[in-house]
């Protein structure tokens, strides 16, 4: 993986590691710096080491690699998930170190989406309720997060799939549910 040097753009500030409006470049939503990961075990098992890179916002990134790269790993430390064992993860522009494990929660409802790859749908639930009970952690009330969540929805074209429940859906129907949980 590469490595970016931040510097501040003329006339902005770089604070945290993220620009800040004002700034002129690329807000960081994402950075690693010398990241390592390493299971307990004999013998332990370095799953990561001295990981850094960077995501600037709208950027699209793709982890690739072979089994037992450490992929599901870093993926892991990215989502908060998990903590390094040493280095430095931020999320936008939050050392995720330094926050309690409630703030932690906070920082990942507001500003993180998983698509996970059996896609974790409750089958007793509407595609709308699959989507809407993630927004459960954002504090949303039922009827807020019911809109959302059909917004959502009819941003990945299930408009017109709200109340059908995942074992009435395409496999790629149920992939486009679980993009708009994330949303």
């Amino acid at each position: 993986m590469s490595s970016r040097a931040a510097t501040a753009p003329p006339g902005g500030e770089l604070i945290a590691g993220a620009w800040r409006p004002g700034g002129g470049g690329p807000e960081l939503v994402l950075e690693l710096a010398e990241v390592t990961k390493v299971y307990p075990g004999s013998p332990p098992v370095q799953a990561l080491r001295g990981i850094s890179f960077s995501v600037a916002a709208g950027e699209l990134v793709a982890v690739a690699g072979p089994s037992g790269s450490g992929k599901s790993t870093l993926l892991h430390l990215m989502g908060t998930l998990d903590r390094p064992t040493s280095g430095m993860v931020r999320v936008t522009g939050l050392d995720v170190a330094a926050l309690s494990d409630r703030a932690v929660s906070a920082l990942r409802a507001a500003s993180i989406g998983f698509v996970f790859q059996q896609f974790f749908l409750a089958e007793h639930q509407s595609a709308l309720d699959n989507v809407a009970d993630a927004l459960l952690y954002a504090g949303a009330g039922l009827a807020e997060r019911r809109d959302k969540a059909a917004a959502a929805l009819d941003r990945v074209g299930l408009g017109g799939k709200l109340r059908a429940r995942p074992t009435q859906l395409s496999g790629g129907e149920r992939q486009r549910v679980a993009i708009a949980r994330a949303l």
